[in-house]
């Protein structure tokens, strides 16, 4: 099978896959969730890629660690920011904050292993171009979050920082940690009823607030 049409169908597919848990309702959503997981790790390991491939090894951390502090950067201006505009508030949810923010690092980890080191290797790879995987992953990463605009502006944004950073030292863990970070920021920075409490696909419409 040629190489591209390959790297293009497991990304339809685990896109289609996504895209079907956003938009539908439980229990169909938790299937839908398992069948995209299952398909990632069993494409990811029949491709029979190598861990710093994958940016799972040590290769370009070193590289990748200034995203961090440039992230606290980022998470200090919109916190100012907030606290000067009166719109600081909680994170949201019955969690205390510690757990909800502990539950959210392992979420930042997956999301940016989907985004690099699933989407944006075969996109890379399937247009033979850094440049163009880079755009393409981060339009797709983006996309993901509609209908909710101002998720959609942020993550495009970090998407294509991140898919950059990736493409020239290819880590995932300081990215991780970067999404941790301003995303953070962003839920208790920017008022509820912008983000929406984060939501997307149906759950958006559903809790419009």
């Amino acid at each position: 099978m040629n190489h591209m049409f390959r790297d293009l169908l497991e990304v339809a597919v685990a896109y289609a896959l996504i895209e079907a848990a956003l938009w539908t309702p439980r229990p169909q959503q938790f299937w839908w969730s398992v069948a995209a997981m299952v398909w990632v790790l069993a494409s990811t390991i029949v491709g029979r890629k190598r861990f710093r491939t994958l940016g799972l090894g040590s290769r370009g951390f070193r590289d990748t660690l200034w995203m961090v502090p440039g992230a606290l950067a980022g998470a200090g201006i919109m916190l100012l920011a907030a606290w000067l505009e009166g719109t600081l508030h909680p994170l949201f949810g019955s969690r205390p904050a510690l757990v909800h923010a502990l539950l959210y690092l392992p979420w930042a980890l997956a999301q940016q292993f989907l985004l690099q080191s699933f989407f944006f290797l075969r996109l890379e790879r399937a247009f033979d171009s850094g440049r163009r995987g880079v755009l393409a992953a981060a339009l797709l990463y983006s996309l993901a979050h509609i209908p909710n605009e101002s998720m959609v502006l942020g993550t495009l944004l970090f998407g294509l920082i991140s898919c950059d950073v990736f493409r020239h030292a290819r880590n995932v863990y300081p990215l991780a940690l970067a999404h941790f970070i301003l995303g953070l920021a962003f839920a208790v920075s920017v008022p509820a009823s912008v983000h929406h409490n984060m939501r997307v696909g149906l759950g958006y419409l559903r809790y419009p607030n």
